[in-house]
């Protein structure tokens, strides 16, 4: 907050100020805080909500260039801003839909939060556990499982897996197993899946049965 107020206050010291000194110290300011707020949000936030990151960042380019247009009067920079702002903000829509997510989420998700490598016992602290698996333990759980639960994500439509998951589905259904599809933005392009989509609910009941 201390860091958007000092951007704000530059930008407005910069607009009211008529002493070119005094101007230049507050774009100063209000330049240094912005570029450490956005430093300082986006080092929390992972890598596989950079990509939705990089298309809001690219989406305030275009409102800016957009503003830039309206104060020198250039009506090709209003349009071309407004078109590029509107692109960003419709994509980062969509990304945040495809991984089921806000977008308050994706940036604020790991505010304030710290990483840190998985912990041996003993050392102090929470022991992280978690499990591995490579292409034959998938399969073989895949084989030894009678009702199989697929959650289509963000990384399912990155990827352009959903053909080769909706071949897997098909399989195991010929093999007389019951597999459900969860569903989402990111099932869209699973075309020929020949399984039963359920909503969350449904997922939830079935798991429990």
């Amino acid at each position: 907050m201390g860091l958007a107020s000092i951007s704000t206050l530059g930008l407005i010291g910069f607009v009211a100020s008529g002493d070119p000194n005094i101007a230049g110290a507050c774009l100063g300011a209000g330049v240094f805080s912005a570029g450490s707020l956005g430093l300082h949000m986006t080092k929390s936030i992972g890598g596989a909500d950079m990509p939705v990151v990089i298309t809001l960042l690219n989406s305030y380019s275009g409102w800016a260039l957009c503003a830039e247009g309206f104060i020198l009067n250039q009506p090709v920079l209003t349009i071309v801003g407004a078109l590029i702002g509107s692109s960003g903000a419709f994509l980062t829509k969509i990304m945040c839909d495809g991984m089921n997510r806000s977008l308050t989420n994706v940036i604020l998700g790991g505010f304030g939060t710290t990483s840190a490598a998985p912990k041996e016992s003993g050392e102090g602290g929470e022991v992280l556990i978690h499990s591995e698996t490579d292409v034959g333990g998938a399969v073989s759980s895949l084989m030894d499982a009678d009702k199989v639960f697929i959650v289509p994500g963000y990384g399912l439509a990155v990827a352009q897996a959903a053909p080769a998951v909706a071949d897997i589905a098909n399989r195991l259904t010929k093999l007389g197993k019951t597999v459900r599809v969860r569903e989402g933005k990111a099932l869209e392009r699973v075309c020929v899946v020949v399984v039963v989509v359920v909503n969350v609910v449904d997922v939830v009941i079935d798991i429990l049965e």
